[in-house]
């Protein structure tokens, strides 16, 4: 996928409005996305992510979106490659 650049605070709008669909505690959503569920505290405590970790997430947030779920129109998606859509 290509990642576009977001910011710390649109990455964890996604993680909440992803655990809020899916039914899953936040910890819980930004474990499976992030493999840490403490994630959104360090977001929201200021200690930011790596651009390596923050394009880890995205990409893994695009990728278990629920299809009956809008993204939100204000973050940027990440585009499929073709090497990745397969």
């Amino acid at each position: 996928m290509i990642v576009p650049m977001i910011t710390e605070t649109a990455i964890a709008t996604l993680i909440r409005s992803l655990a809020e669909a899916k039914g899953w505690a936040p910890s819980t959503a930004a474990r499976i996305v992030s493999g840490s569920g403490d994630t959104l505290e360090r977001i929201d405590g200021g200690i930011g992510l790596t651009l390596r970790r923050a394009n880890r997430i995205i990409e893994k947030v695009a990728a278990v979106w629920p299809d009956d779920l809008p993204w939100p129109s204000d973050i940027p998606r990440p585009e499929k490659t073709e090497r990745n859509a397969a």
